[in-house]
């Protein structure tokens, strides 16, 4: 889901006049990266939030758009995908263990 996250990203971009190609690199991420945004694939995090409200002199709140009721998802959200991340590292370090395990005997 978007929110208004995607939103307040691309009403920053189109008030600069700039691609997103532009302000991508502008940014220093890519075309894609920022195409993901605008589209709510992705959440972007606070660095990229603060270079994006830094350059287009708009506050974080601005381009997060946020409102009191899409902090929760959103912190959901965040959490989903930090256990998804934890859970590939942990078995990733387990498969490696199982091989070096392997290979010592």
């Amino acid at each position: 889901m978007c929110y208004d996250i995607c939103g307040g990203i691309k009403k920053a971009r189109k008030e600069l006049n700039m691609t997103q190609a532009q302000l991508a690199e502008k940014l220093g991420i890519s075309k894609e990266t920022l195409s993901r945004y605008e589209q709510g694939k992705t959440i972007p995090g606070m660095d990229v939030i603060i270079k994006l409200a830094d350059y287009t002199n708009h506050s974080a709140d601005e381009i997060l758009r946020l409102r009191r009721y899409d902090v929760k998802t959103l912190n959901d959200n965040i959490e989903k995908k930090f256990k998804k991340e934890f859970a590939k590292q942990l078995r990733k370090e387990f498969e490696s263990e199982l091989r070096e395990s392997k290979t010592l005997k």
